[in-house]
């Protein structure tokens, strides 16, 4: 495997990065997301049927759109070779029979996804070697560290796990099917509740848009009822102005109160504490000490403080709470990176040769992480 390059997916419910090891960050940044004409034209014989992921999201008013992964877990294997087709021959214009690829994975995947992708990878894209890891292990290492609690929140699921000299600590991992796709569909629900109409398929890219700009999240539960209520003007695609008011600090309460969401879960922050709690008293403090935010959701304003606050509530006297808020939205793609550079990849690989005489049940046992 030596004479192999590598290249990255990182592979996720709302987007898809990748590119060659030896770059600084991804070449590319793709939609997860397929768009098909919801009317066939009867004379026009030119005229495309489909777009793939960034070509979907210009033509998302036009389209019936579908997103290939939900809370990290493939649902519509045919869109996704549509997807990973698209990425190689249109737009990194590789030969995936020359790389190895090296794919991040979501905590508590089911072993018959991770199977299914290694099938097709093979099978269909003829790749000659393989290597998955956890995205919340590749946020730690893009950190620079190889110890510490890591909350990733990202588009389409929440995901919590201690990881002690790079170890995931089976006990500690937590789950959480709640993300940035839920909070849009919140902020949908809120504004129409005002009495704004965001109800065709094509407005949930123009909420997603206004969540993202006025979303702020209250330092406290309590302070929900005490926060600045006066209201922003916020200004859509077609040039009208809608008045944002309190609704923007209900929003990112859903991380934290996911109940409101018709979710039977304590919140990010306590399933934070849950986590780090699970560990043996001597490794709590590794954790405490080196709390790793990660994911979209970690760039609201507000939400690395309201969870420092709530985990400092917790810990003893003697634990000292520190935190790390990861700006680079690459994060997971420069850990894997890393890996590459500073590992002992060569001989971690799951090869064609493990491919054609084990089948896919040996990918669980290849490699320390699996």
């Amino acid at each position: 495997m030596t004479d192999v390059q590598s290249l990255i997916l990182d592979i996720g419910s709302g987007s898809i990065k990748a590119g060659l090891h030896f770059h600084d960050e991804p070449s590319l940044i793709i939609s997860s997301m397929i768009g098909r004409v919801k009317y066939k034209p009867v004379m026009m014989t030119n005229v495309k049927l489909g777009y793939v992921g960034n070509e979907a999201m210009r033509r998302r008013g036009i389209l019936d759109i579908s997103y290939p992964i939900r809370r990290g877990i493939v649902q519509d294997w045919d869109d996704l070779e549509l997807l990973f087709q698209y990425i190689f021959e249109s737009e990194l214009k590789v030969d995936p029979h020359e790389f190895s690829l090296f794919l991040s994975d979501s905590l508590l995947n089911p072993d018959s996804n991770r199977e299914k992708m290694v099938e097709l990878l093979f099978e269909t894209f003829g790749i000659p070697g393989l290597y998955f890891e956890y995205q919340p292990l590749l946020s730690l290492y893009s950190s620079g560290r190889t110890c510490g609690a890591v909350l990733h929140s990202g588009e389409g699921l929440s995901q919590i796990v201690s990881i002690s000299n790079g170890y995931v600590l089976p006990q500690t991992i937590r789950r959480l099917n709640l993300g940035g796709f839920d909070l849009t569909e919140y902020s949908r629900k809120l504004l129409n509740t005002k009495g704004h109409c965001f109800k065709m398929k094509a407005d949930f890219e123009i909420v997603r848009e206004l969540k993202e700009k006025c979303a702020r999240i209250s330092l406290s539960n309590d302070d929900l009822q005490h926060i600045d209520s006066s209201e922003l003007f916020y200004e859509l695609p077609d040039g009208n102005r809608i008045e944002i008011g309190n609704e923007r600090f209900e929003i990112g309460e859903a991380l934290f109160n996911p109940q409101c969401l018709g979710i039977d879960s304590i919140g990010i922050d306590q399933l934070l504490i849950d986590s780090i709690q699970k560990c043996e008293i001597d490794t709590q403090r590794d954790m405490f000490g080196n709390i790793i935010l990660d994911g979209g959701n970690s760039r609201i304003p507000n939400y690395s403080t309201r969870i420092v606050n709530q985990v400092e509530k917790s810990a003893s006297p003697s634990m000292k709470v520190r935190h790390v808020n990861m700006s680079n939205e690459y994060s997971e793609w420069i850990g894997a990176a890393f890996m590459i550079l500073h590992s002992q990849m060569n001989y971690m690989w799951y090869c064609r040769e493990h491919y054609d005489e084990f089948g896919t049940n040996f990918i669980h046992k290849h490699g320390e992480t699996f």
